[in-house]
């Protein structure tokens, strides 16, 4: 018997970008889903466009709602899911048509509980600007637990069986910035069976107003990295409660060195490196993991440069950082 599926689809200023989106789905030759779009009160013509499909298709459900933000609608989409399984995709990216076909083979084969599957970055026009593995290097051992909770946390490079959030409680913590840190790996410490599907599926497009494409010279916008701090507690916590945070040690400390230390530090150190805010998040880390670079994933998944990177911001070597990689870039773009 097939799973049926059930596609979420948050949708806010997403007139120029939703259609696009909306035909990626409607290609799929996997029939047995539904499609939930859920409008998030927005100003512009997406309310009439998620109207116009359904009323063309019966697979299309849609939900309009007081404006919330993308995790308040994941949440009001999840409720509304009559699928066994979910997936997230945004109303500006798009997926590849054999997608939905290759996710439930794997999931019949294996009974899996999670699969996930590698995305590329895209910009506007189509144009492939990264390949990205969903996990490290995309080796198999990486798609298992414990290593998977070294993987993207994204919500959207995965199909979810449904049950893995309502029957654990689990959902994306409302209007705050980095809720899949805060969500995908205690949804991934609740599996039994993950698969990985080693090709690139999910389209992520990379706007140029996108909020994380680019932290701007913006005092509001910089200041909401320091959300990943509680992003990352609420993760942590769960492992704490459950009785996991022993067993996960090793993988819960490499996500705060990768996603802090490095990745959110280094969004603030590219926009104001002489913002406080990048010592709060070196030394949340290090009171936290004092002796990170023993970690078992730190060299095995983090190139050369990065490291050199996280020695620079580890001892607080914020401007000189920025210059040498701000002189980088000038050079490469000679």
């Amino acid at each position: 018997m097939n799973p049926k599926l059930s596609i979420i689809v948050p949708v806010y200023r997403a007139e120029n970008t939703l259609e696009k989106c909306l035909d990626s789905l409607l290609a799929q030759p996997y029939r047995d889903m539904e499609i939930v779009l859920v409008e998030d009160a927005s100003p512009d013509a997406s309310g009439k466009l998620c109207d116009a499909y359904a009323q063309k298709y019966d697979c299309i459900k849609v939900l309009h709602k007081e404006h919330g933000g993308p995790t308040h609608t994941r949440k009001a989409g999840l409720a509304a899911a009559s699928g066994d399984y979910i997936s997230f995709v945004d109303s500006d990216d798009y997926i590849e048509k054999d997608l939905l076909a290759d996710a439930t083979k794997i999931i019949k084969s294996e009974n899996s509980d999670v699969v996930i599957f590698d995305f590329d970055y895209v910009d506007e026009s189509g144009a492939l600007l990264k390949q990205e593995r969903a996990v490290p290097m995309g080796n198999a051992e990486f798609s298992v637990m414990p290593g998977v909770l070294t993987a993207w946390p994204c919500a959207w490079d995965k199909l979810y069986k449904k049950t893995l959030f309502t029957e654990n409680g689990i959902f994306y913590p409302d209007r705050l910035w980095f809720e899949d840190l805060a969500t995908t790996p205690r949804i991934l410490s609740e599996t039994l069976k993950i698969s990985y599907l080693a090709k690139p599926y999910y389209n992520y497009v990379q706007r140029s107003d996108s909020i994380m494409a680019d932290s701007k010279k913006n005092a509001a916008r910089i200041l909401r990295n320091k959300e990943i701090l509680t992003a990352y507690e609420l993760s942590e916590n769960y492992f704490l409660q459950t009785g996991k945070h022993a067993q996960y040690y090793s993988e819960l400390e490499y996500l705060a060195v990768y996603h802090i230390l490095f990745t959110a530090t280094m969004r603030v150190n590219k926009s104001d490196p002489g913002n406080m805010l990048q010592a709060q998040l070196v030394d949340y880390t290090l009171k936290k993991y004092p002796h990170f670079e023993k970690n078992k994933y730190y060299k095995c998944l983090l190139s050369q440069k990065d490291r050199i990177s996280i020695w620079f911001l580890r001892h607080k070597l914020f401007r000189m950082l920025h210059l040498i990689l701000d002189i980088n870039r000038k050079l490469k773009d000679r």
